[in-house]
């Protein structure tokens, strides 16, 4: 019972001034596929729904004329689809795509999440994002981003924290063999990696921690 009319509309360079007070960019386009006309009578409602998901159930209405009902999930199963939206691959580990839409990975927000991941039973997706992150651990200091293999930007304290806090909780659930793990073939173990963040944090860091 509505109709969508094309408009495409193109905005170039609209201002960010929050986001350029955080250093990110300062303007941004945007763009507009058209509007929606649904007529409603009193009382009445209109669902819209938009996704990306090809697996999405139909509401279409069969040849019966009657509405089918909507496939019922529970507040649960909707989080957990929405978490596995931002698990994304990095190379042969993974990471979390926590900054999204201005930024790619994020230290402390993708060890924030982590533990919700953990919650929803990802294991073994937050041992990857773990394994990601302790590789580029540098005088105990993590990435705050990544870009391919540059993780020059350390500007966060409490990135390294979170990490540890993480790797408690996964080794509460997988077993104390996680610390004598090495990050790569030939890297340091996750019990290396903390205790130089550990011993870095006390005698102070290069980014001045």
């Amino acid at each position: 019972a509505g109709e969508f009319h094309p408009q495409p509309e193109w905005c170039e360079n609209i201002p960010h001034p929050v986001e350029q007070s955080r250093g990110q960019t300062g303007s941004g386009d945007a763009f507009s596929p058209g509007w929606f006309d649904l007529p409603l009578t009193k009382g009445a409602s209109a669902t819209l729904i938009v996704t990306a998901e090809t697996d999405s159930p139909s509401f279409g209405v069969p040849s019966s004329g009657s509405p089918p009902k909507p496939e019922v999930q529970t507040f649960e199963a909707q989080l957990l689809r929405a978490a596995n939206a931002y698990v994304v691959r990095r190379g042969a580990g993974k990471t979390v795509i926590a900054g999204y839409p201005w930024f790619l990975d994020w230290g402390r927000d993708t060890f924030i999440c982590a533990r919700g991941l953990l919650a929803a039973g990802m294991v073994e997706e937050v041992k990857q994002i773990v394994f990601t992150f302790a590789r580029f651990e540098k005088d105990g200091t993590l990435p705050n981003t990544i870009h391919g293999e540059d993780a020059s930007n350390r500007d966060t304290s409490d990135a390294p924290l979170w990490f540890g806090i993480v790797c408690e909780e996964l080794a509460a659930l997988t077993g104390a063999k996680l610390y004598a793990a090495t990050v790569d073939n030939s890297g340091p173990t996750i019990r290396d990696v903390l205790q130089s963040i550990a011993a870095s944090y006390a005698k102070g860091t290069s980014n001045g921690i």
